[in-house]
């Protein structure tokens, strides 16, 4: 708690050299629970090679607040363990399309193609529209 109120900007650093001898999951709740977790944005961002549920979500959660839509989709697509129904909650209240692109690959990776068609047809994504019908293989989609 020192360096979190004394040197706030100091504690990536800190974390830097200790991190290994971490639980990260404590780490990412003992933050969220102070209201800092942004302030070690950049350490979560090396441990997420552990594809650790709680450090992911963050993760997500920060690209999403940036709207930074290719560093959300990298996420999701080389980690795995994220909650995925919070995360399509929070990007369907997006107005950025990229965003709605996202939803949408994540809905046909879980073969939810009725609600990847819906995202599409809503957001008039119709290129995705057309590879969710061809990855569906159910033509009653048209």
């Amino acid at each position: 708690m020192f360096y979190l109120e004394e040197e706030p900007a100091l504690l990536n650093n800190l974390l830097q050299v200790i991190g290994s001898k971490l639980d990260s999951t404590k780490l990412v709740q003992i933050m969220q629970k102070t209201n800092n977790i942004e302030i070690i944005a950049d350490f979560l961002k090396t441990l997420q090679h552990e594809n650790v549920a709680i450090v992911n979500d963050e993760i997500n959660k920060f690209y999403l607040e940036e709207e930074d839509f290719r560093g959300l989709l990298n996420s999701i697509t080389s980690y795995s363990n994220y909650n995925q129904e919070l995360l399509l909650k929070n990007i369907e209240k997006s107005d950025l399309p990229q965003m709605h692109s996202i939803a949408v690959a994540i809905h046909r990776k879980n073969k939810k193609f009725d609600r990847a068609l819906e995202i599409c047809k809503t957001n008039k994504l119709w290129i995705e529209a057309i590879e969710t019908i061809r990855d569906s293989n159910n033509s009653d989609l048209i």
